[in-house]
This record gives structure tokens, sequence and C-alpha cells, in this order.
């Protein structure tokens, strides 16, 4: 991995536990199409808040007061969502920002990895 010092430390000590590991430049985080890709979310909600969910549902419907998606009580619904609503607007904004300050898209890589 071409890594700066500081994440290769970070991989090596967590190394054994990492089943998957990947990543992007910046240049690939600004071209997604966060607003175009949808994917499919599910959650645990009440039995009032469920009835707020149509069939093909986008987004969360206004008036959910609360939902979950570890609990196993309630009704379990599903809606799809953009990326960008799922992340949020600001908060990618904020980040990509922050990013560039880092340099130019295609010099700027993010490292990723996790133990699932």
């Amino acid at each position: 991995m071409d890594a700066s010092p500081e994440v290769a430390a970070d991989y090596q000590a967590m190394k054994e536990d990492v089943k998957h590991s990947s990543w992007l430049t910046l240049r690939e985080l600004e071209d997604f199409p966060w607003k175009d890709r949808r994917f499919t979310q599910t959650a645990m909600v009440s039995e009032s808040d469920a009835k707020l969910f149509k069939p093909d549902q986008h987004g969360l419907p206004d008036g959910v007061k609360s939902y979950s998606e570890m609990s196993h009580d309630g009704e379990r619904v599903y809606w799809t969502s953009s990326y960008l609503e799922a992340f949020g607007e600001e908060h990618l904004n904020n980040v990509i920002a922050e990013l560039r300050r880092y340099g130019g898209p295609d010099q700027v890589r993010l490292v990723i990895w996790c133990d699932l």
C-alpha cells in the first residue's frame, strides 16, 4: 500500500483484524453521482408511523417520530434515499472542502479498511 507513514502505521497496528481495505481519490468522491444514486433503507417504526410510509417511499415521510435499525419492536418499513440525502449535502461539502486542503483531486486518496 502506498500510504502516508501515519496511515501505514495505523494499518500495520490493525492488520490482523482487517478483512477488507480499499481507497479512492478525491476526484472519485467529487465525481460520484450523489443525487442520482439511490439505495433502500429499512428500520422498525411504531404502528402509527408505519402508516405514513407509501409502498414506493422516497425519503422519510414527515411526521415520523423515531425509528430504529436495531429494534425488533414495531413494524418494518422501507424507503429509498439518495446518497446525498443520507450523507447530507452540507456534510459532504465540508468533507470535500477539508480534503481539498491536502492537495488536488488526483493527489488526495481516502484509505478505508474495516473488520466486517
